[in-house]
C-alpha cells in the first residue's frame, strides 16, 4: 500500500512469489495498477486474465511444464511407474497436475506421490516411501536445496530411477544426477553453445557492471534480464506520455521473437485470449557434468 498510495508507483514489475502476489492481486486490480510479469509459474496469471486484467505473468506455467514431462514419459518410456516428490504449494501441485494430464491415455502412470512442506529440508521419509512403490521414474518437483537432498537420498538408498527435475530445482548440470531430465526456456551462461552469443555476452557485461561477484551461472539472473528486456521494450512502445492503461494494452499484445536471453525459437506473445507470454520450453538432459539439449522445443499453449 505504501508503494501504491504514498509512492504512487507507475507499476509493479516481476514481484516474486505466488502467495504474496495473489494476496495483493485484487487490491492492485481495483486500483488499476499494473502487476506486470509476476515472478510465478502459477497457471492463474494467464488463465484468469479476464477477471484480473491488470495482472500478468511471464514464464511458462507450472502446469504446462508438468504436461511436457508427462508427454515426454508417455513417448519415451513405455509402462513407466512414476513416483513424485512435490512441494506442498502451487508449484508442486500444479506440476503434478500437469504431469498427470500429460500422461492421459498413456501406458505410464503416477503410482505414488509424496508432499513436503517448503519450510522442511528433511525429505528422507518421503523418498523411502516413494522407493518402496517400485517406481522406475522419480519426479522431483522441488526448489533447491530440497531437490539436491532428494536426489542424494535416492542415491544413498541405492535407488536408481530415471530422474525428472523441475526447472525450479536450480540444479546445475555438474550437480545433477547423470541422465536426469529438466525443462528450460532460458539460455544457460554455463553452456559452451552460448560462449560467443550476443545475448549472453550482453548478460555478462551487465552483470559485471551491476552485480560484480554474483554467480553468473544462476539462471535466475538470466530470467530477470529477460523480463527486464521485455519491460523496457513495453515502456518504449508507450512513447513520451506513458499511461498504465497503455502499458497493460501493450502487455496484452506482445509479439517478440527476439528476446536475446531466451532460447532460439522461443517467442514472447500474448493476445486477446492468450495471457501466457512464454509458452515454449526445451528439455535438457544431464550428461558428463553438464546440461545438453534433449530434442526440440515443446509448445504448451498455456495448458
Amino acid at each position: 500500500r505504501a508503494l501504491v498510495e504514498e509512492e504512487q508507483v507507475f507499476a509493479l514489475v516481476n514481484s516474486y512469489g505466488t502467495e504474496q502476489n495473489l494476496a495483493t492481486r485484487a487490491y492492485l486490480n481495483r486500483r488499476k495498477l499494473p502487476q506486470l510479469f509476476v515472478a510465478s509459474g502459477a497457471t492463474t496469471w494467464g488463465r484468469d486474465a479476464a477477471r484480473y486484467p491488470w495482472s500478468i505473468g511471464f514464464q511458462p506455467s507450472h502446469r504446462a511444464e508438468g504436461w511436457v514431462y508427462g508427454r515426454f514419459v508417455a513417448k519415451t518410456m513405455r509402462r513407466a511407474r512414476i513416483a513424485v516428490l512435490y512441494e506442498n504449494d502451487a508449484l508442486g501441485k500444479e506440476l503434478l497436475q500437469g504431469l498427470r494430464r500429460g500422461l492421459a491415455r498413456a501406458g505410464s502412470s503416477v503410482v505414488a506421490a509424496e508432499r513436503y512442506d517448503e519450510t522442511s529440508l528433511d525429505v528422507q521419509p518421503q523418498i523411502a516411501r516413494l522407493r518402496a512403490s517400485g517406481a522406475t521414474v522419480l519426479g522431483i518437483f522441488a526448489r533447491s536445496p530440497v531437490a539436491r537432498e532428494a536426489a542424494g537420498e535416492a542415491r544413498r538408498l541405492g535407488w536408481r530411477p530415471s530422474l525428472i527435475l523441475s526447472s525450479e530445482s536450480g540444479v546445475p548440470g555438474n550437480e545433477a544426477v547423470e541422465g536426469s531430465v529438466s525443462a528450460t526456456f532460458l539460455k544457460d551462461p554455463g553452456d559452451r553453445r552460448w560462449r560467443q552469443d550476443p545475448g549472453i555476452s550482453r548478460y555478462r557485461a551487465i552483470m559485471a557492471r551491476h552485480a560484480h561477484g554474483a554467480n553468473l551461472r544462476n539462471l535466475d539472473h538470466v530470467y530477470g534480464m529477460a523480463v527486464a528486456y521485455e519491460t523496457v521494450a513495453l515502456v518504449e512502445r508507450l512513447g513520451a506520455t506513458p499511461t498504465r492503461t497503455g502499458l497493460m494494452a501493450a502487455a496484452r499484445s506482445l509479439n517478440d521473437p527476439s528476446n536475446p536471453f531466451l532460447l532460439p525459437g522461443i517467442s514472447v506473445r500474448t493476445g486477446k485470449n492468450d495471457g501466457f507470454p512464454v509458452q515454449q520450453v526445451q528439455l535438457r538432459r544431464s550428461a558428463n557434468g553438464k546440461w545438453i539439449p534433449a530434442g526440440g522445443l515443446w509448445q504448451t499453449n498455456g495448458r
